[in-house]
């Protein structure tokens, strides 16, 4: 499992648990109208608080919390080339509906999985080339709102004409 498979709630908060091979540096990127509420537990119990953190892993699978104040105020999440591994259900980003950008691409053993309708509904930006992500569903299922849509390289089956 990975990143939104272990979805908590308590207290209004929100953690997402994810997974990584990385062995060096891990500096994914969170972008929020507000970072001070995000906080990023390490390995090793460490802790960083913000949305761009530089974290130097060892490599084997690694987990990491990241704990989420107000899910509501992220608005983009960018995983790329992160040696991300396991499977993310897409519908675990429901609380955060804010979300309108998602990059995950460029990590092979990642496999975000469900139907373009389980997307948060003001997402418009999807690209997960790259990995080992099944995504289905229809072009009409798809956020309203998606004007780019990067699937390359996956096993995902979409239907539908633009």
């Amino acid at each position: 499992m990975i990143l939104g498979s272990g979805l908590l709630t308590a207290s209004g908060k929100t953690t997402l648990t994810l997974y990584t091979t990385r062995s060096g540096t891990f500096n994914p990127t969170i972008v929020a109208s507000d970072t001070s509420g995000i906080t990023w537990t390490w390995p090793d119990g460490s802790t960083y608080t913000g949305g761009t953190p530089s974290k130097a892993l060892a490599g084997g699978t690694q987990t990491i919390r990241i704990t989420f104040d107000d899910p509501t105020l992220v608005t983009e999440l960018n995983f790329q080339s992160q040696n991300m591994t396991g499977t993310w259900p897409l519908a675990s980003l429901a609380k955060f509906t804010a979300l309108t950008r998602l990059q995950a691409y460029s990590n092979s053993a990642l496999n975000v999985t469900g139907s373009l309708a389980d997307a948060p509904a003001g997402l418009t930006y999807l690209n997960l080339s790259g990995t080992s992500s099944v995504i289905t569903g229809s072009l009409a299922d798809a956020p309203a709102g998606l004007t780019y849509l990067n699937l390359s390289g996956t096993s995902s089956v979409i239907t539908g004409s633009l």
